[in-house]
């Protein structure tokens, strides 16, 4: 056993303020609903930006995430209820997840049998066993002790990425693939059934619903929906019939046999099995078109999910609309981020333009601004605060904060609609990079175009755009780097340099003026005038996938979005790769890293929106209340035997947890004094996560046991 010592470490926390007390902080939109289920009056709802408990009759909502819960990933793609009300909770990166109203327990790969990360979809039998069918490693099953997983290279499954499990009264197992059609599996014997002229219309199944007559009904990605009673097979698709789109992602059956089916771009539609009766956005109170989730509740009230327009509720005569748990920004989708000073955060999104004053989010869109696009996908600011958007397909705006500006090919010497990246000079130059027609300078009164055709860039997509020291203009293309005095062109290429791909998605410039490269391919490379250094990709450098953003800290700490793996930290010697696992990163597929000037992080991602970021805490002005600092102490670290955690009496804390580095829960505690001890004896010896829950935020720390 251990030595009995007890230790101390001092660690000062931003009690009650939230945007202080937090490693990590996240601002998303939690429109995008994956999963629904029903537990009596409340229905649980999975989100990308979260779990939600919904109370049906008052409409009260709580919000579990992984800032104030152990819910390991914020991204909750499926969701099952056990007789005893335990939700299990399939996530896309951290396994699956058990929570009891209290306690949460988490399986992943890393400290369980189940093989896979990403969860699409979990059913529980009647005899408690969970079925779970995951993104890549086929089916799973979970007997609350032992794991067996079916995948192709030992059963006779067709395909391992499983979109559906559903049960039918016989206890079969009815698995929607993806790439192998429709399977059967009833506990020996797999059948498959797969795409072809008297079989499955489809081989991507999305989705898989059972009538009181045992019939299959069968939603497909691109061909509609099937009937399969056993025999024959029945095809129902817009040649055929009034089904609004071919495109079908959901589909459950009410207790008087019709069949809601969700589809993608037409709404959902109710079948009676002889009459379509669609329900859209220009007909009904329904918010998206796109339906991802359907339940059906004890009442039989449809409850339909959407993807990006939230959740609505239907008795079959009036739609509610439900306006669930958001941190503010309109959607997830972040492809610009930029600031203003030191206390206004500027974000693209695909729904419009928003700004961050420490408080508040507030949009631009078409409709209350003179923006004509929503879809943002570069912003500059000037030192005067005006500020420069570049949309998809309607060029370039300007805004003072008053009044806009637009500028497109045909009102301006600009040569595209589509702004896929800007950059502003010392001297007000502003440089705006095309997607399909090179590059544009405009000083204010002259617009200057350059071309593959009219100058020496080597091609038209212009991605990055950066400056050095000397005035020197180095672009980023699809066709390598070029570097622009203003008179003469260079062009670095895989066949003249360092630089690993041709495909140039980001372009930095340090303190002593080294380029920094990153492709689309993976790996970076860095030029000092006269050599270059290639790093990665691969294990001891940087992670494979391709490299969206460069930004340089303070410190000359380069800081890389690496699409799929996460935030990469190079401080010239060692690498620091920040995922889901290990990290509060909520999404692994991000778009770029900003750095504003207090070295917060910002990191813009595919689904979950914004995630700020510090190593020291987030401790700049944006975020932050008036509420003044107080202290925790936590002592010391490394820790042997206990920690004591010490608070003054007007201090917020909840409870302390300990994690692994893979996220499961290992030791929660809830403080009851202002003074606590906590034995870690018993803890393997290892590097752990130390959070600290406060009413407002939970800081998360690196803990070491010895």
């Amino acid at each position: 056993m251990k030595k009995p010592v007890l230790l101390f470490i001092t660690l000062s926390l931003l009690l009650c303020v939230k945007a202080q007390s937090q490693e990590w902080l996240y601002y998303n939109d939690g429109k995008d609903i994956n999963a629904l289920a029903e537990e009596g009056n409340y229905m649980w709802i999975g989100t990308n930006c979260g779990l939600i408990k919904l109370d049906k009759t008052s409409g009260s909502k709580t919000l579990y995430n992984r800032s104030n819960s152990g819910l390991p990933d914020n991204w909750v793609c499926s969701i099952a209820i056990d007789a005893s009300g335990n939700k299990w909770i399939g996530s896309h990166w951290s396994g699956m997840t058990k929570f009891d109203g209290t306690s949460w327990t988490t399986w992943n790969p890393h400290n369980s049998g189940i093989p896979d990360h990403w969860i699409l979809s979990i059913a529980i039998d009647a005899n408690g066993i969970k079925w779970i069918g995951t993104a890549w490693s086929g089916l799973v099953r979970f007997d609350g002790s032992t794991w067996t997983t079916y995948n192709k290279s030992n059963s006779g499954i067709s395909n391992n990425q499983i979109q559906s499990v559903t049960l039918d009264n016989s206890g079969n197992k009815w698995l929607g693939t993806w790439g192998g059609g429709l399977v059967k599996f009833d506990g020996t014997n797999w059948t498959l059934y797969p795409c072809n002229v008297n079989g499955c219309p489809d081989e991507d199944v999305m989705a898989v619903a059972i009538d009181n007559n045992n019939t299959k009904w069968i939603a497909t990605a691109s061909q509609g929906i099937a009937k399969f009673d056993g025999a024959f097979w029945t095809y129902y698709n817009t040649s055929n019939s009034n089904i609004p789109g071919n495109n079908t992602l959901s589909i459950r059956i009410d207790n008087s046999g019709n069949k809601w089916v969700g589809t993608f771009g037409g709404g959902v539609s109710k079948f009676d099995g002889y009459n379509w009766t669609s329900y859209t956005t220009y007909n009904s109170g329904i918010p998206g078109n796109d339906v991802q989730a359907i339940a059906i509740d004890n009442t039989g009230n449809k409850w339909i999910g959407t993807i990006g327009y939230g959740l609505a509720s239907f008795d079959n005569q009036n739609w509610t609309a439900f306006v669930l748990p958001t941190d503010g920004l309109p959607g997830n989708y972040v492809r610009a981020i930029a600031f203003e000073g030191s206390s206004m955060v500027w974000a693209g999104t695909t729904k419009g333009l928003c700004v961050f004053d420490g408080t508040t989010w507030t949009t631009y869109d078409k409709t209350n601004s003179g923006l004509t696009d929503n879809v943002i996908y570069a912003i500059a600011v000037e030192s005067n605060g005006t500020k420069w958007i570049g949309t998809n397909t309607m060029g370039l705006f300007k805004f003072n904060g008053t009044t806009w500006t637009t500028y497109n090919p045909g009102n301006s010497g600009l040569t595209s609609n589509f702004i896929y990246s800007l950059a502003i000079e010392s001297n007000g130059n502003k440089w705006i990079g095309t997607y399909d027609n090179g590059l544009v300078k405009y000083d204010g009164t002259t617009w200057t175009s350059y071309t593959s055709s009219n100058s020496g860039l080597p091609d038209d997509k212009i991605t990055a755009i950066a400056f050095d020291g000397s005035g020197n203009k180095w672009i980023g293309t699809f066709g390598g780097l070029a570097k622009f005095d203003g008179v003469n062109w260079t062009v670095y290429n895989t066949s003249n340099s360092g630089i690993i791909s041709n495909t140039i998605l980001a372009v930095a410039v340090d303190g002593n003026d080294n380029i920094w490269v990153g492709n689309a391919y993976g790996g970076i490379a860095r030029f000092d005038g006269t050599n270059w250094t290639t790093y990665g990709p691969g294990p001891g450098s940087i992670p494979y996938g391709g490299v969206y953003s460069i930004s340089i800290d303070n410190a000359g700490n380069k800081w890389i979005s690496v699409f799929l793996n996460g935030v990469v930290k190079f401080d010239g010697t060692t690498w620091t790769n920040y995922t889901e696992l290990n990290s509060g990163l909520p999404d692994s597929y991000l778009n770029l890293v900003a750095i504003d000037a207090s070295d917060n992080k910002w990191v813009g991602t595919t689904y979950a929106g914004v995630a700020a970021f510090n190593e020291n805490g987030v401790n700049s002005s944006i975020g932050e209340s008036p509420v003044s600092r107080q202290f925790i102490k936590v002592f010391p670290n490394p820790a042997d035997d206990h920690l004591t955690v010490e608070s003054d009496a007007s201090s917020c804390i909840d409870r302390i947890e300990i994690l692994s580095m893979s996220g499961n829960l290992v030791l929660t505690r809830t403080l009851k004094n202002e003074q606590s001890e906590i034995s870690v004896r018993d803890l393997p010896a290892g590097v752990y996560l130390l959070r600290i829950h406060t009413a407002f935020g939970v800081e998360t720390k690196k803990l070491i046991i010895l």
